[in-house]
């Protein structure tokens, strides 16, 4: 099972900025590189800029983490009596949430039993996970208790109902609160690939030297140490360490701590 974490103590994550942009990648990470072929046509922006979002949707796949912000919309979740009668606690299925909209009560065929109030939700939001704290009251198809229980229609009759709660929610950052270290995990791996394609586009694929031939002489010049990425091998390989040092860091952040129960 997955062990939730405080998300209030979130430290290394509250340091935050927009999105990275072309400009700030070719400042960051391109800094001294010519960005031109050899018949001086420049990288169009248009590459660098789809390369970010490449970047995005890969880390978004590696690290099975919303980064864009997106709307989740009528998600439906299993009802459970032990998880019910403990506030309700769900684990939604995207993360990190932004914030939840809806929590309602229905059967698979949209028959609506409870439109759970907003004032009850509790959300840690890097851990996506949301529970219900109820207040005093009544409400359509629900009764809260002087104890604080909260009494859908279906308790009490079952144990368990498939897809009863009904979910939707905001899940990925916020455009000016992306984390700075995913910032920097995007901005790698996307100069990863631009360096790439600058290598294939100067000297071609796979190519570790140079020839120069004048008048019978040739020159040869060494580009890299291995062939495999070219004259920018060495950068390449070095992004490359960071990626993977930085994504170790993220994953168990986000998936918390796993035991396992023998």
């Amino acid at each position: 099972m997955t062990v939730p974490f405080a998300a209030s103590g979130s430290q290394p994550f509250s340091r935050t900025e927009s999105m990275i942009t072309v400009k700030q990648l070719k400042e960051r990470y391109l800094f001294g590189i010519d960005i031109t072929d050899k018949q001086g046509n420049k990288l169009p922006d248009e590459v660098i800029q789809h390369q970010i979002n490449a970047s995005v949707s890969y880390l978004e796949h590696a690290l099975d983490i919303i980064i864009s912000p997106v709307t989740i919309e009528d998600e439906r979740y299993d009802y459970r009596a032990v998880d019910y009668v403990n506030f309700n606690f769900i684990q939604l299925k995207k993360r990190p949430a932004i914030e939840v909209t809806s929590i309602k009560a229905k059967f698979p065929n949209n028959q609506q039993l409870v439109d759970y109030p907003k004032e009850w939700y509790v959300l840690e939001k890097e851990a996506s996970q949301v529970q219900l704290s109820p207040v005093e009251g009544s409400f359509s198809g629900l009764v809260v208790t002087q104890g604080g229980s909260y009494v859908p229609l279906i308790y009490g009759t079952r144990d368990y109902w498939p897809h009863l709660f009904s979910i939707t929610y905001r899940a990925g950052f916020c455009d000016d609160q992306i984390p700075t270290i995913i910032n920097e995990m995007i901005g790698l791996q996307a100069a990863i690939k631009i360096f790439e394609i600058l290598g294939d586009l100067l000297y071609g694929p796979g190519l570790s030297s140079d020839n120069v031939s004048l008048d019978g002489a040739s020159v040869s010049k060494g580009l890299a140490a291995s062939g495999i990425y070219s004259v920018y091998g060495a950068r390449i390989d070095g992004y490359r360490k960071s990626l993977k040092d930085y994504m170790n860091v993220v994953q168990k952040f986000y998936s918390g701590i796993t035991s396992v129960v023998g």
